[in-house]
């Protein structure tokens, strides 16, 4: 899978913000350890005040959710 990976910072940034009307962002801690949020939220993103989400780096990520992988 893919997403946009964040630190620690940015993640906590996002965990209150929706990156459209009634869909919050919602960070995945991947296997590695690593703070991601899904493509589509970053694509999707309508949110004037979360624009830097579509400049984050694109990673390979594993999650712990056997059923996504």
């Amino acid at each position: 899978m893919l997403g946009g990976i964040l630190d620690e910072e940015e993640r906590l940034y996002l965990s209150d913000k929706f990156y459209d009307e009634y869909k919050p962002f919602t960070p995945l801690l991947d296997v590695e350890e690593n703070w991601i949020i899904p493509l589509h939220q970053i694509f999707e993103n309508k949110n004037i005040d979360c624009w830097w989400v579509k400049h984050l780096p694109v990673v390979e990520f594993k999650s712990h959710n056997k059923y996504q992988n």
